[in-house]
């Protein structure tokens, strides 16, 4: 279990909590992080954990994005604003923040997208009125077909390709693999890429 191996069961579960003098929240927190674990290949009752994970722990920075909001910002540009927020020098600027970008999108677009990242609570104001991010960590589930991520991910896909021939190794990075996997690793492999994307983020 300690290795990650297997999860643990009810039992189990109960004595960690009693061992460890877990708090009701602490001891709920503690259950919700094992059903995701025990759940990650299954859509629906990952959704219902990470809801609660998100309602239970607000200040930890989690938020999960609903696909139907998913699609006021499955433009690329609206993830990239999302960091461009977090930059010290940041302007709420249309102008300056389309100069600041190689491929073009339009000032209207940065409103746009700048007034569906407040309106769905990702950015915020703070005292002085100045746009901040609200959620460090973001997801929209796993493995869910939707034609506003596909787009959202051809359209990163089609950034790269202009990368590879506009910017120098020095600027970019490209990696790529071949190997013989068998259908049951997958979610294995699926799941080690998406734990170095959160530690790396």
């Amino acid at each position: 279990v300690t290795k990650g191996q297997r999860n643990p069961g009810k039992n189990l579960i109960l004595k960690f909590k009693k061992h460890l003098a877990l708090s009701s929240d602490e001891a709920r927190y503690f259950e919700i992080l094992v059903g995701l674990k025990k759940h990650q290949n299954h859509i629906a009752p990952s959704l219902e954990l990470m809801k609660e994970l998100e309602a239970r722990h607000p200040d930890r920075g989690f938020k999960l994005i609903e696909h139907d909001q998913f699609r006021l910002i499955s433009n690329w540009y609206c993830w990239a604003l999302l960091e461009m927020v977090t930059l010290k020098g940041f302007k709420e600027d249309p102008r300056w923040i389309v100069e600041k970008f190689e491929y073009a999108f339009s000032e209207s677009d940065v409103r746009e997208s700048l007034a569906a990242l407040e309106r769905l609570h990702l950015v915020g104001r703070n005292r002085n009125g100045k746009l901040v991010r609200t959620s460090k960590s973001l997801t929209a589930g796993n493995d869910k077909i939707s034609e506003a991520i596909q787009m959202f991910h051809a359209q990163s896909l089609k950034n790269a390709l202009r990368s590879l021939s506009q910017h120098s190794v020095s600027e970019r990075n490209f990696e790529s693999l071949t190997l013989c996997m068998s259908n049951e690793k997958l979610p294995q492999a699926k799941k080690v890429i998406r734990d170095f994307i959160e530690k790396f983020c």
